[in-house]
């Protein structure tokens, strides 16, 4: 208690070493209040009510006692922050009797109904920003109705924040209501943020039916409680308990910081009562939820409704005899559990779970009357917990088999249940029918539209001799449906089996009772697609690997470039040395296909280079080293992963200029680069993955430029320029690499050395300015090339299965402009802006720019004239 007592002079004196003024008190009285008139009833009299108006920053140092004083421990009117922006309230409980109320705010039932407020500013659009604190220190009595609102209301515009000394013992902190009342009365109304942690503190609220104390944030017992009821994007935290008897309790979480954990208790109302979360961008949720009275004939609801979040929630649902749960997702993944403590429910029961683009996960035996299937629904009784364990065990029988049953499945588009299941004969187990028990089981008395199973096989017992079986006498039954109704199917769904994808084959079978009479239908597996026949459907296991392992290959194509786009035109360059710095983007994309996901990816390069220029009498001839920067970043489609890249390339050249308008460009290139990949797709959700490529690199390029017969105004002319390249190399193999699956196993990959060839042919067609005012040139470029072994061939292994992927030829076309800018220094300023298309890999965008500066003296030479059709001489005549 002293530390306690220690904490709050400290903090006081902090408060008035500061430059602006704090009040500070040990009552309520000591803020003012007034008398004022609160409104005027239906006999004309105005009913009175009280009124502080802050005006500062103040601190109460507030000690409850037995018998608490109304403005004295406890206050029951309005409160304005005008000018001030937090009240402070340091509560010590420790005078009060042992389990009576420790108000300090409290409007009795006898006082008459108003409505009071605590407001930031003079207008609604400053809700929150002010700021109530509540710091209690409930070591030694119980903390019981900080909050107590019998039957006013009480509408916090400001922002509440409760702390609470470690170990407190706390019943309640606000309470609406009063227990046993005839009429629901009270209601307590949070505008802004609200901040509660009650997890280090200990329970003491007591209801037999619970079994076990708790630590309430709400007692509802009255009107209502609303946390947020505009849903404003304020942050709301609560950790602790609720209990409601009330007519409605609804709390809000819009943000993605905002949080409810802890358990809902719902009692024995004498009225309908309602209890509903909407948790929204993000917000999360972990419930406990209880009913606790079996014989309540009143509606007693609670709503969860999801919309881009998740939430975990264990229902513990008893003998009740109208519990309405209703469960709506949109976008989101609920982790829920409806556990049932008697075989016998009420006639009113319902539960139903309405799911849009959004999966719900259990891992019990789970029950939902209907089950309503909008775009994308999915229900997953793959793991074991809530944290993303898969479910494994050696042994399929009725112990541990989950089986969803429900009245009714229905749903404008089709539902999908990913089931668990054991692929090899040795480890199943038979019903008191004779039906093998295989894989889990879905019940239900009517099924509505179509909607698919999927089967998850466990990798350590997976027998793949089965593929070349049917199944149908083993009769493993995964659906039942207890009705003749005729209005849907269950249609066995694709489902990844190591490397490949396979179809579950379903048959539909009438169900009859002992007397052959039909009851329902249930739906048995047939067989399983064989191997061989799956060899062309990956699955997207393999296209997700088969994709992100293109990486060498792209890094390979990165590096390779045109004469133009490495060093720009380089006529009239006549200094001894020459240095260019480039830059370069591209835009990669890979297409879809059978055997990849799309992807895209951004390359990024700078290059340096420098080279030594001979001259004669029969052209001009650079040899040159450059040192070149890549970074890469890869993104594989819906996220599936995305990878970072850095790739250092050395590269020698040799580039010659002949006099005839012929020109030949031979590179040698070494470049190494890192790869660090996140994996976020299902099968590898969560994994890093971190290897090196090494390459080598040659390239050849002849073309030449003729003079064409164009008239053209000035100096200059129109030139053509056909042009073959070849660039070659060798893409070296990488070792064996591990990927942890997310069903708990490894996928080995290796992918072999390649040796990419990728011969092409393009035409530019051009206008040379070379006039006293400008020297350059513009054209434009089309053309074709194809790739050989574009790629590299990947070996993927795992439990199920083993598979080799082979890369396929590219064929692509190419379209291109760019240009040259000579200023009379020799230096220069080159760019180019091309696209591949129609290829597996295309360059779909790339853009480049460089400048190139003369160095040392020029040449000194005497050469001969020659005539101007010569494309590299000057347009006047003489080598230039």
């Amino acid at each position: 208690m002293s530390v306690q007592i220690s904490k709050i002079f400290l903090s006081n004196l902090l408060l008035l070493s500061t430059s602006h003024a704090v009040l500070i008190g040990t009552a309520w009285s000591d803020l003012k209040p007034i008398e004022v008139d609160k409104r005027v009833d239906g006999t004309g009299v105005a009913i009175k009510g009280r009124e502080i108006t802050l005006t500062e920053d103040a601190i109460l140092n507030l000690t409850t006692i037995t018998d608490p004083i109304l403005e004295g421990q406890y206050y029951g009117g309005d409160l304005k922050f005008d000018g001030a922006s937090s009240l402070t309230l340091n509560i010590d409980v420790s005078q009060a009797n042992a389990g009576g109320l420790t108000p300090i705010y409290w409007r009795k039932k006898a006082e008459g109904k108003i409505i009071n407020s605590f407001t930031c500013g003079k207008y609604t659009d400053s809700d929150g920003s002010c700021v109530v604190n509540l710091n209690i220190d409930s070591t030694k009595t119980i903390a019981k109705h900080i909050v107590n609102m019998e039957a006013s209301t009480l509408i916090l515009s400001s922002n509440v924040n409760v702390t609470l000394a470690q170990d407190s013992r706390v019943h309640s902190l606000f309470v609406a209501g009063v227990h046993g009342a005839a009429l629901a009365e009270g209601t307590i109304e949070f505008m802004a943020g609200l901040n509660v942690d009650l997890r280090n503190t200990q329970g003491e609220f007591e209801d037999l039916t619970i079994g076990e104390k708790r630590s309430l944030i709400f007692e509802n017992f009255g009107a209502a409680i609303n946390v947020n009821p505009d849903r404003r994007p304020f942050s709301v935290k609560l950790y602790g308990d609720i209990y409601t008897e009330g007519l409605g309790t609804r709390i809000n979480l819009v943000t993605p910081d905002s949080i409810f954990e802890g358990h809902i208790d719902i009692g024995n109302a004498s009225y309908n009562s309602f209890t509903a979360l909407t948790l929204q961008n993000g917000a999360t949720a972990n419930i406990e939820l209880q009913y606790l009275t079996p014989t309540n004939a009143n509606i007693q609801s609670f709503s969860l409704s999801l919309q881009d979040s998740s939430a975990k929630l264990e229902a513990t649902l008893g003998q009740t005899q109208n519990a309405q749960t209703n469960l709506t997702l949109i976008n989101s993944t609920l982790y829920a559990n409806f556990n049932y403590t008697s075989p016998n429910r009420g006639g009113q029961d319902k539960t139903s779970v309405e799911l849009n683009q959004s999966t719900w996960i259990t891992n019990k035996n789970a029950y939902a009357d209907e089950v309503t299937f909008g775009n994308n629904g999915v229900i997953d009784l793959r793991y074991s917990d809530f944290n993303g364990t898969l479910r494994s065990f050696e042994r399929f029988d009725v112990n541990n088999r989950i089986t969803l049953n429900s009245k009714l499945i229905s749903g404008n588009s089709s539902g999908v249940f990913r089931l668990y299941g054991i692929f090899n004969r040795d480890f199943w187990s038979k019903d008191t029918s004779g039906n093998t028990i295989a894989t889990d089981q879905i019940i239900t008395e009517k099924i509505q539209g179509n909607h698919f199973i999927e089967i998850y096989w466990n990798p350590d017992s997976f027998d793949q001799d089965l593929f070349s079986q049917d199944l149908v006498g083993d009769r493993i039954v995964v659906a039942r449906q207890l009705s003749t109704a005729n209005e849907g199917n269950f249609i066995g769904g694709i489902t990844s089996v190591g490397l490949y994808s396979y179809k579950t084959n379903l048959l539909k079978e009438e169900l009859t009772d002992n007397t052959g009479t039909q009851i329902g239908y249930e739906w048995v597996i047939g067989k399983l697609d064989e191997a061989q026949a799956s060899v062309s459907r990956p699955s997207f296991l393999s296209k997700t690997l088969n994709a992100l392992y293109n990486i060498p290959y792209k890094t390979y194509i990165s590096q390779t470039q045109t004469l133009h786009q490495r060093m720009g035109d380089l006529r009239h360059f006549d200094s001894v040395a020459g240095a260019y710095i480039k830059t370069n983007y591209s835009l990669l994309y890979s297409s879809q296909t059978s055997e990849e996901i799309s992807a895209f990816t951004h390359i990024e390069d700078i290059t340096l280079g420098g080279d030594f220029g001979i001259f004669g009498y029969g052209g001009k001839h650079f040899f040159g080293v450059a040192f070149n920067l890549t970074p890469i970043q890869d993104l594989g489609e819906e996220g599936a992963y995305s990878g970072n890249s850095l790739a250092y390339g050395f590269s020698l050249y040799h580039t010659s200029l002949l006099s005839s308008g012929f020109y030949t460009d031979t590179l040698l290139k070494y470049f190494f680069a890192s790869h660090q990949y996140a994996l976020y797709s299902q099968d590898f959700g969560g994994n890093n993955l971190d290897f090196s490529t090494r390459s080598l690199l040659g390239s050849f390029e002849l073309g030449y430029r003729m003079r064409l017969p164009i008239k053209s105004s000035g100096y200059g002319f129109f030139y053509l320029k056909p042009q073959f390249g070849l660039d070659f190399g060798a893409i070296f193999g990488s070792g064996l690499m591990r990927i942890g699956h997310s069903s708990g196993y490894d996928v080995e990959a290796k992918y072999l050395m390649s040796f990419p060839i990728t011969p092409s042919f393009s035409v530019d067609f051009g206008k040379r300015f070379d006039s006293e005012s400008l020297l350059g040139d513009v054209f434009a470029s089309v053309g074709m090339e194809y790739a050989f072994n574009a790629g590299n061939t990947l070996e993927l292994n795992t439990p199920y299965n083993s598979g080799t992927f082979s890369p396929q030829g590219i064929f692509n076309l190419k379209l291109g402009v760019g240009g040259n800018v000579i200023l009379m220094n020799g230096t220069r300023f080159y760019f180019d802006i091309s696209s591949k298309f129609s290829g597996r890999i295309a360059p779909v965008l790339g853009i480049s720019a460089g400048a190139r500066i003369p160095i040392g003296a020029k040449h000194q030479r005497n050469l001969p004239s020659v005539d101007t059709p010569m494309i590299y001489g000057n347009a006047r005549g003489g080598m230039q």
